[in-house]
């Protein structure tokens, strides 16, 4: 006990301290960002949690060393009992969400351009550039939502600004569901470092922060090359069809449930719109949930996923699931064509409930 009661006398101090020490790798950056932290007594570690990320340093004196890096540190000092099973799984890229605290960090950073992709010019976060999101749209039998040209999309990025480095982080204020669709299609064309705020313009609100009516001027022109992904996460309506009652695709209709119930493609897995997708408060739920999920709707993991909504809009979060949280990239595409798409085919089988 007086070990512990020593180490946490230890932490306090350095938590009060005045004076910052220099960070010397990313372990000192996360601490001085830490969103909470905890001293765990029975390893003498530290447990850091930011933005639902989990890290344990096993070394107590590596914590004391880094926790002086912040002058008003706001994380909280706890004990806990370390059980690695116990800790919330992180999702599988969680570099591609971001919060309201990351987002004001990246915002002006060179390199970086946020995107408001909402329908209107209303609300924007001060420094981020708007986008006509009808610009990104092609044509589609039955759909105007199908992915604009490698041509066209080279053309748009360039002009707002984005290059092939650049960091690209979109919101909405339709429960992030353009957003999630904008950062499929900009992997489609092999742009990676594509990102979404967690909660779009909603959580921004909540989160007491301004908003504007008039987004930023978009940086400089550029000359945006774009490489070709889209057979890999983009399905077509041959696609679609040859994995209707195949027992090596998993078919999931992303649509309202009365909507399914009128008409889907037939040995689709129904997910109930938004609920499944998003807390109440438009934030994604955690690893946990969606494998308790997955699991509840029998859907396998050694199958090859198709997700489809009408158009591909909505579908694209239940895609973000599936690859940025459970990890599945290589195994999951969009049918953005969706239900419009489908439809619009001579005599395509449709199942009823």
């Amino acid at each position: 006990m007086k070990k512990v009661f020593i180490c946490m006398l230890a932490l306090v101090m350095i938590f009060t301290a005045t004076n910052s020490v220099a960070a010397k790798n990313d372990v000192g950056s996360l601490y001085s960002k830490a969103d909470s932290w905890y001293y765990d007594s029975a390893t003498e570690g530290v447990l850091i949690v930011k933005d639902n990320k989990v890290e344990y340093v096993n070394d107590i004196k590596e914590g004391i060393n880094f926790l002086g890096l912040q002058r008003n540190f706001t994380g909280q000092l706890k004990f806990v009992s370390f059980i690695p099973a116990a800790l919330p799984k992180q999702m599988a890229n969680p570099n591609s969400l971001v919060s309201v605290a990351g987002l004001k960090e990246l915002i002006g950073q060179p390199n970086v351009v946020v995107v408001d992709c909402s329908e209107k010019m209303k609300d924007v976060i001060p420094g981020a550039i708007w986008i006509d999101r009808t610009k990104l749209y092609g044509e589609l039998d039955g759909s105007f939502r199908n992915i604009e040209s490698k041509e066209v999309t080279e053309q748009i990025l360039g002009e707002y600004g984005i290059g092939n480095d650049t960091t690209v982080i979109f919101y909405d204020d339709y429960d992030n569901l353009y957003s999630t669709f904008f950062l499929w299609q900009l992997r489609a064309y092999g742009h990676n470092d594509v990102r979404i705020l967690n909660g779009g313009t909603k959580a921004w609100l909540a989160a007491g922060e301004p908003v504007v009516n008039e987004a930023a001027v978009p940086g400089p022109a550029v000359t945006y090359t774009a490489s070709d992904n889209v057979a890999a996460i983009r399905a077509d309506l041959q696609d679609v069809l040859n994995a209707t009652n195949n027992p090596e695709y998993t078919l999931v209709d992303f649509r309202p449930k009365e909507d399914f119930d009128e008409g889907h493609i037939p040995g689709a897995i129904h997910f109930n719109y938004l609920d499944d997708l998003l807390n109440e408060d438009g934030t994604f739920k955690t690893v946990e949930e969606y494998e308790e999920l997955l699991k509840n709707k029998n859907v396998p993991q050694d199958t090859k996923i198709i997700v489809y909504c009408w158009g591909g809009v909505w579908a694209s979060g239940m895609y973000y699931v599936f690859v940025d949280y459970l990890g599945w990239p290589e195994q999951v595409q969009n049918y953005n064509g969706g239900w419009w798409n489908y439809t619009w085919a001579e005599y395509p089988p449709i199942a009823v409930k």
